[in-house]
């Protein structure tokens, strides 16, 4: 007998209060028997033990990532872990919660010869530009992971506190400590980490509702709720409606970040893929996404969400060139040439700077500010623009900023596309972001 399951894709750190109300009119909707959730059993210590041996890089940038976002764990959801987490913790209701998720970590413990490899040769390339920076930061990276794990037993959001404590103790004793900062180091850890999400994301699809089945068999569940990150949703679709599957999805919930999310009924896998092919699948935001015939491209942005993403992206770009200044400074200081060091500073400002919005628009169709708003640019159809469309659209930033950006308001109020006068050269349109989910 087939299972009827609700996909509800979530954005990990969002207002808790709206998705706790969003879950449970979920809940009540579907007459779920059972909730789902996206989050892996506890790690026992051996097989963290081999993730650090046989992925080092992947696993020091899992731990560097999990440890930059417990401040925002706080902010968002009042304990350590993401809103959806901390929601199904605490949910007032007699339905059954099951975590179904495997860690990133145990997929580490698991890495073949070529991938430890390559794990080990990053760590050791990078570390050795700053050894001794680069082995500070890994003891400091194990014991703040140990001294959170400890007190999350006891307590979640003490742990977040914690944790939030540990990181800002860090970062301060990181500044008065006559240390070079371990930037490759830094960087190639989470690069690793990164890497292995997106390559092992199709098998935690499979792993997450092979557990959905097998639970809802042995327990006899009719219905169920499976809360997981909106990234998933895709792959996560196209295996549910297989041949092999004993899952019926009856409808998708694609969450929007502090706003209220999306409802598809008897959803349909994606058509065709984006701009980035498999990889903007696995990412779940790799670009617009392109829409069969008869499924039009979103609404056009409102002016407020483009502003709101704007006023975002100029708190994203000083951070993106900052950093592109730090990496080239790195690569200058390597070089046996004087004052290299500052053109290499002074190039990478220039030049995240300068490519902060062609890189991003071109790439994925969104900067970091329009992937929080839900909005993306597109050619006239909605299919991602051409580089020739976003490098036009971008010149023509400055003239649609005349005047604080009144010309350029001024010219998107106007238009039934709501295009600025780069957009209308360029024959692009910022429109919400619609999943071929």
């Amino acid at each position: 007998m087939e299972h009827a399951l609700h996909l509800f894709g979530v954005v990990h750190l969002d207002r808790r209060s709206k998705v706790a109300a969003e879950v449970t009119s979920a809940l009540d909707r579907t007459d779920a028997d059972a909730l789902f959730v996206e989050f892996p059993e506890r790690l026992a210590p051996r097989t963290f033990a081999r993730a650090l041996v046989r992925a080092p890089a992947a696993t020091l940038g899992y731990l560097l990532v999990s440890l930059v976002v417990v401040p925002l764990y706080l902010l968002f959801a009042r304990t350590y872990g993401p809103t959806e987490f901390a929601i199904a913790t605490d949910l007032d209701r007699s339905v059954p919660v099951h975590h179904v998720d495997r860690s990133l970590l145990a997929y580490g413990a698991d890495a073949g010869l070529a991938a430890s490899a390559a794990n080990w040769l990053l760590v050791l390339a990078t570390g050795a530009l700053t050894p001794v920076s680069a082995a500070s930061v890994t003891v400091a990276l194990l014991l703040a992971t140990a001294l959170v794990a400890f007190v999350a037993r006891r307590s979640r959001p003490l742990a977040a506190v914690v944790g939030t404590a540990a990181l800002a103790g860090g970062v301060a004793l990181a500044t008065l400590v006559p240390l070079p900062t371990p930037v490759w180091f830094l960087l190639a850890t989470v690069l690793a980490f990164e890497v292995l999400t997106v390559r092992t994301l199709g098998a935690r699809n499979r792993h997450m509702l092979g557990r959905v089945e097998a639970l809802s068999a042995a327990a006899g569940y009719e219905s169920s709720v499976l809360l997981t990150g909106r990234a998933h949703l895709p792959g996560m679709l196209r295996l549910a409606v297989g041949p092999a599957s004993e899952l019926d999805v009856r409808w998708v919930h694609r969450s929007r970040w502090l706003r209220s999310g999306t409802v598809r009924r008897d959803p349909e896998p994606p058509a065709r893929a984006n701009r980035l092919g498999r990889l903007g699948d696995v990412l779940g935001r790799g670009g617009v996404t392109t829409h069969p015939a008869d499924d039009p491209p979103g609404l056009p942005a409102s002016l407020r969400r483009r502003a709101a993403a704007s006023v975002l992206d100029l708190v994203g770009l000083p951070v993106v060139a900052f950093v592109a200044g730090v990496g080239l400074g790195v690569v200058g200081a390597a070089l046996p040439v004087e004052g290299a060091t500052g053109v290499g500073v002074e190039a990478g400002l220039l030049l995240g700077g300068l490519g902060y919005f062609p890189l991003f628009e071109w790439y994925r169709g969104q900067t970091p500010g329009k992937v929080l708003l839900g909005i993306a640019v597109s050619d006239a159809d909605g299919t991602p623009p051409a580089l020739w469309r976003v490098l036009v659209r971008n010149a023509l930033r400055p003239v649609d900023f005349l005047v604080c950006y009144a010309l350029g308001a001024l010219v998107a109020g106007v238009t039934s596309e709501r295009q600025r006068v780069g957009d209308l050269l360029a024959g692009t349109v910022v429109r919400e972001t619609v999943s071929g989910d």
